[in-house]
C-alpha cells in the first residue's frame, strides 16, 4: 500500500524501509547482519549441494535443521520441532525420496537419527552426527 512522503508524493513500502534504514543506524546494522548470515548459510548449502555426496548433504541438512528447529528432549537427543516428510527432505537437498529413505534407514541403524513412529518428529544425536560428518569430509 503506497504512502505519502513529506513532499506529498506516493511511495512504496520498499522506499519507506530504505528511509527507515537511513534514519536508524542500529536497525540498518541489524538488517545487514541478518542478510549476511543468511547469505553465508545459502553459500554453504550451495557448496554442499554441488560437491557433496547424498549422505554428506543429508548430514549437513540434519545438522542445520537441528540447530534451527531442535529442542533437547534428553541430554543425548535433539528432537526436530518441524515435521518433514522424506520427500520434503529430498527436495531440500536436491535428491529423490527413495535415496533419502535409504540414507535415513542407514543413519537410524548407526544411531544417528531416531524416529518413534509414523508422523512422529525425527530425533538427531548431535555427537554421532558430528562424528559421521567428520568422516564424510
Amino acid at each position: 500500500m503506497p504512502s505519502i512522503n513529506q513532499n506529498g508524493y506516493r511511495y512504496s513500502f520498499q522506499c519507506w524501509t530504505i528511509d527507515l534504514l537511513r534514519e536508524n543506524f542500529k536497525i540498518a546494522l541489524h538488517f545487514i547482519e541478518i542478510i549476511s548470515t543468511r547469505l553465508k548459510e545459502v553459500e554453504e548449502m550451495m557448496e554442499h549441494m554441488a560437491y557433496g555426496s547424498v549422505r554428506k548433504r543429508l548430514l549437513f541438512l540434519l545438522h542445520k535443521l537441528s540447530e534451527k528447529f531442535g529442542s533437547g528432549t534428553t541430554q543425548e537427543w535433539i528432537e526436530l520441532e518441524v515435521k518433514l516428510t522424506h520427500q520434503e527432505l529430498a527436495s531440500m537437498m536436491g535428491s529423490i525420496r527413495e535415496t533419502v529413505s535409504e540414507q535415513l534407514t542407514q543413519l537410524a541403524a548407526e544411531g544417528i537419527v531416531s524416529k518413534e513412529g509414523l508422523r512422529k518428529p525425527l530425533r538427531v544425536h548431535p555427537e554421532r552426527l558430528k562424528m559421521a560428518w567428520e568422516v564424510c569430509r
